[in-house]
C-alpha cells in the first residue's frame, strides 16, 4: 500500500482513491 500513498499528485485524495482501486483490481487478477 506504500505505492498508493507515495504517488501523491495534483488530484490529491480523489486521484489516490482511483489509483488505489485500479491497483487493487490489478492485484485481484
Amino acid at each position: 500500500m506504500e505505492y498508493v500513498r507515495f504517488r501523491m499528485d495534483e488530484t490529491g485524495d480523489i486521484g489516490r482513491m482511483k489509483r488505489q482501486q485500479k491497483f487493487l483490481k490489478e492485484l485481484a487478477k
